[in-house]
């Protein structure tokens, strides 16, 4: 008997093995992945101002979306070289919005704007997290200081 894959015999059980590796790998980046959001979060909630918008438990596990209070997502975002990040605004007819998910979480327009989503990947490393971390620090300290003056 020839199978879908036009292989005599076994071609399911042929299929199956690769999957169930596929499947088990996307469980160990997952955990990964995950364990490097929590870091990232952990270390960036040592900023004074700093909060999580929404929720830490039961949620995506690649993501995480920080509230600088008193700062301007699109300012540090300019500032933040080498770091992909989003604020998630969204600019129509050249007027820039909060991000309707964060206020219908309940944030105000300013915290909202103050608000920068991190997400991350398969193939981010300890490494990066710790170079971006120095980098977001330095930009958001750099703005509160010009704040003041």
């Amino acid at each position: 008997m020839v199978d879908d894959w036009g292989e005599e015999g076994g071609g399911a059980e042929a299929t199956r093995d690769p999957v169930r590796g596929f499947i088990e790998e996307m469980k160990q980046d997952a955990n990964r992945i995950s364990e490097l959001r929590d870091e990232l979060e952990n270390e960036l909630l040592k900023i004074e101002g700093t909060l999580v918008n929404g929720k830490t438990e039961n949620r995506i596990f690649n993501t995480t979306n920080i509230c600088f209070c008193g700062s301007d997502a699109n300012v540090m975002i300019g500032k933040m070289k080498n770091v992909a990040v989003s604020n998630g605004s969204a600019c129509t007819a050249a007027i820039i919005e909060p991000s309707h998910v964060l206020t219908a979480m309940g944030l105000s327009d300013d915290e909202a704007f103050g608000s920068i989503r991190f997400s991350l990947g398969k193939f981010n490393s300890r490494a990066e997290i710790k170079e971006g971390l120095i980098i977001i620090q330095n930009t958001f300290s750099f703005q509160k200081v010009k704040d003041r003056t």
